[in-house]
């Protein structure tokens, strides 16, 4: 096998990986592909193509594909941790716009860390280093296999948490939490230890819903709230 095919191994079997649990939770909440393609704007084939693994969504179609499906994606570092930066908030921008940017601010704290140059990143994913500063800086957004290679690029990876509103950098996969709904439907999340609080944003859902204990895994697909 040639470095090149090896290179691009890791993040095929991550991406296979995601849309396998995304189609799993399609199923879980009874959605068709047709209800999925509608609530994305594309025609049905093409949800069916993305879980087959014929073809891939552009990355912001990738994360309304994620929230709708009460799931988030997100970087996990060498650590095991989240990578989840503080960013200012820019007027105007989208919340898959913010999304995005999210996740190629904690791939530049990645590159700034480890003293790579962005000529290195660019060479290592085949493109000049001016597209590459445009990714970085969110001028551009990334093809999503584009965007798994940038993080296997720095020992990272890409997967999905539970809930459109997933926690911060504190969580950590195998912590147990209880969400509960303040009086504004503002969600936070308690760990095992007591002492920890992890917000977890606005609940952008119906106050009525039950919200049950979880512990955070890897492998979960199913939302937090039910």
């Amino acid at each position: 096998m040639s470095p090149d095919a090896r290179d691009d191994l890791v993040p095929a079997i991550e991406l296979a990986g995601i849309t396998a649990k995304l189609r799993a939770a399609r199923q879980d909440q009874a959605a068709s592909q047709e209800d999925l393609a509608r609530r994305l704007g594309v025609r049905g084939r093409a949800v069916s193509d993305w879980e087959l693994n014929n073809d891939l969504p552009r990355l912001v179609r990738l994360l309304h594909w994620c929230r709708i499906l009460d799931t988030r994606l997100v970087l996990i570092g060498p650590d095991g941790q989240i990578l989840y930066p503080r960013m200012e908030r820019i007027s105007g921008e989208g919340w898959a716009g913010r999304e995005a940017r999210r996740l190629a601010t904690a791939l530049r704290g990645q590159r700034l860390a480890t003293g790579r140059t962005q000529q290195w990143c660019a060479d290592q994913l085949g493109i000049d280093v001016t597209s590459f500063n445009r990714l970085e800086r969110s001028r551009s957004h990334p093809r999503v296999f584009v965007l798994a290679r940038w993080a296997a690029l720095f020992g990272c990876c890409l997967t999905l948490l539970p809930g459109a509103n997933a926690p911060g950098p504190a969580a950590k996969f195998g912590d147990t939490y209880t969400a509960r709904a303040g009086p504004r439907q503002t969600v936070k999340a308690v760990t095992s230890d007591p002492t920890t609080t992890l917000g977890l944003g606005r609940l952008d859902a119906d106050p009525d819903q039950t919200i049950r204990e979880r512990t955070w895994q890897s492998t979960d697909t199913v939302s937090a709230f039910t």
